[in-house]
């Protein structure tokens, strides 16, 4: 199952499988896992007011707010 003698314990063969020529075999596995935290911020824009936002997006003079070059 593994060159790692310390990954696989208590490994023992049970009864017959269903009556035919196979074990079962139950064991314990040694394994460390690292539990990331995924939290992870989902917008519903369905509910999002859309009305409210064209209304102000309708209040900004873009004339005023971009003024210069792509650079600057």
């Amino acid at each position: 199952m593994t060159s790692d003698p310390d990954l696989i314990s208590s490994v023992n063969v049970m009864e017959l499988l269903g009556g035919i020529d196979h074990n079962m075999v139950t064991f314990v596995i040694h394994h460390q896992r690292e539990i990331a935290d995924n939290v992870r911020e989902v917008r519903e824009y369905s509910k999002a007011n859309y009305d409210k936002i064209r209304s102000e997006l309708a209040n900004i003079d873009l004339d005023v707010l971009l003024v210069g070059s792509a650079d600057e």
